[in-house]
């Protein structure tokens, strides 16, 4: 594994992800600074709120597995979900991307980044700011 399959939440997809994410009214709450991403799990976090609600942004790269998931969600949805409720159920948007060796890591970042900005463009809770 080379430094930039370690580093592509944090290093290809973040910097990407921050301006349209903060056009929907996001910011970073949480996530592994540099030095943490050559942790197993390397996860990024956004969080918006409103009068109305709270919604998560979360991103999670599992080394191992090759494989980056990113989860659009709201801690009242997960709250008023039954026991046996899962993320397809609970999540407002949900899905996983894999990549191995010979993955364009930049293309990859671009399909990630393109997917959350869909999902961002129609959500009707998120404000945009320019």
């Amino acid at each position: 594994m080379g430094s930039s399959e370690l580093s592509l939440l944090c290093r290809v997809v973040g910097p990407r992800l921050d301006p349209v994410v903060e056009r929907a009214g996001f910011v970073v709450v949480g996530g592994d600074g540099p030095g943490d991403e050559d942790n197993e799990v390397v996860c990024l976090e956004y969080r918006s709120e409103s009068d109305e609600r709270c919604v998560l942004l979360d991103f999670c790269q599992i080394r191992a597995r090759q494989m980056i998931s990113a989860t659009l969600w709201s801690p009242d949805d997960l709250a008023r979900a039954r026991a046996d409720d899962g993320v397809e159920t609970i999540a407002m948007h949900h899905c996983t991307w894999r990549y191995d060796a010979s993955t364009d890591l930049d293309a990859l970042a671009g399909e990630i980044v393109s997917a959350v900005a869909a999902w961002l463009e129609e959500a009707p809770w998120a404000r945009t700011t320019r």
